[in-house]
């Protein structure tokens, strides 16, 4: 599919309001409002984007986070990635040139459930080596980009006993721009009552409405973990330097005190780019590692941690 500058006025208007209307979009873009709602449809059957509920791993009993780095031996590659996406606390399996070979985004009740995931990783066949970084505070958490062609895995995690509640949120999972008076209608209860509970969700960081996109359609075709160490305060001041980035989805501090960030990028001198001016600028930082990621096998996008940030658009 052949995205043009106007399909990309209209991802530009939903990564800043999801649910925008449609005649919003149309004045803020220059076009009429028919023509943002086909537009639209045509950019979410071509998974191109896809605007939803992502619900909120701390409210689902899954409060921890931490990365794992993977060394195999190499036996079979697809059969390992295979394994681990079987895991329901493995959120991302990415593949990465060098060594580890792959990284895993884990989230858990607590630290030693994390360790138990690991030992189960570590029992697997192929696999020679794993260690395990527990995120310690997360400043960003951005999930705007995913394999729309895979989907989001069905939801499974309950994040409230209501069921006007849980009712709305499965909703706005399946249609994040599903319109109030369509939920309502379905849920046999008042609009204004749906809005009082999608407010409350929303203000008490439990859902957040956020657009997805397939970032290969849209110019994003690399990312990139790096990780870099410092003094506490070099290390805050790197999250500073970084939260404003588009390109920044993630950026947290791990156990050992080091900063970890996922970036996306057009170019893979972009990502380099970031790392030279963003971080070696900030005075303090140490070592910076950089690890490109291949391809990714796993990513669950409908579950987040939701820390509080402005959602940002992957843009200039």
């Amino acid at each position: 599919m052949q995205i043009s500058q106007t399909d990309l006025a209209i991802i530009q208007a939903l990564a800043d309001d999801p649910r925008m209307p449609n005649k919003a979009i149309g004045m803020r873009v220059g076009v009429s409002q028919q023509t943002v709602a086909v537009r639209l449809r045509k950019l979410m059957d071509g998974n191109v984007i896809r605007v939803m509920a992502q619900r909120d791993l701390a409210a689902a009993g899954l409060p921890v986070l931490a990365l794992a780095g993977i060394s195999i031996d190499h036996s079979d590659l697809k059969a390992i990635t295979r394994q681990l996406g079987s895991l329901p606390e493995l959120f991302s399996v990415a593949v990465c040139p060098g060594t580890p070979d792959i990284y895993v985004n884990i989230n858990c009740p607590t630290p030693e459930d994390v360790e138990q995931v690991a030992e189960r990783i570590r029992a697997l066949r192929g696999v020679r080596h794993c260690s395990t970084m527990v995120c310690r505070k997360i400043f960003k958490f951005v999930s705007g980009a995913g394999d729309l062609k895979s989907g989001a895995a069905r939801p499974s995690l309950a994040l409230t006993q209501d069921r006007l509640d849980q009712f709305i949120i499965d909703q706005l999972s399946d249609d994040g721009r599903r319109s109030l008076r369509q939920i309502a209608m379905s849920a046999g209860v008042s609009e204004g009552t749906v809005r009082t509970r999608l407010q409350r969700l929303t203000d008490q960081n439990i859902i957040r409405v956020g657009l997805i996109c397939e970032p290969d359609m849209i110019g994003y075709q690399f990312s990139a973990y790096v990780f870099f160490d410092g003094e506490p305060a070099a290390i805050l001041s790197a999250m500073d330097a970084m939260m404003p980035l588009n390109e920044a989805s993630f950026l947290g501090v791990t156990d050992a005190g080091g900063g970890m960030a996922l970036l996306v990028a057009r170019t893979i001198v972009e990502l380099h780019e970031i790392c030279i001016e963003k971080l070696r600028a900030v005075p303090g930082i140490g070592n910076v590692t950089f690890r490109p990621l291949a391809f990714t096998t796993k990513h669950n996008f409908d579950y987040i941690h939701i820390v509080g940030q402005k959602f940002e658009p992957l843009g200039d």
